[in-house]
């Protein structure tokens, strides 16, 4: 996975973990991979100017939170974009490795 669409991923997921190291951690990883300060704060509110990678990111907000409905239409989605079967089972992993977010239950 491309760092920029990495970053920008783990932007979405991280904004609201209560984590602020980890999230400026992140922040200076993405400026790093020579994302604009814009581009940081659509990632942050779980959105991309490139329409792959918000398919990429709302792929990987709704495999956080769960919802059955939210994550077939976004797995659709994402194919529609040409986002791969091995680019989704990527997105999964890193998703997994996300701590949770503070608006979810823990253990899901």
């Amino acid at each position: 996975m491309d760092k920029r669409v990495r970053c920008q991923i783990e932007l979405a997921l991280l904004n609201n973990c209560g984590d602020d190291k980890t999230l400026q951690h992140v922040q200076n990883s993405a400026r790093d991979a020579g994302l604009l300060s814009a581009e940081i704060d659509a990632a942050l509110a779980q959105r991309s100017f490139d329409i792959r990678t918000h398919a990429a990111i709302r792929l990987a907000c709704a495999i956080q939170h769960g919802d059955p409905t939210s994550l077939f239409f976004a797995r659709k989605r994402a194919r529609a974009m040409g986002i791969t079967a091995q680019a989704m089972a990527d997105i999964e992993q890193l998703v997994q490795a996300m701590p949770p977010r503070n608006d979810a239950p823990v253990g899901e």
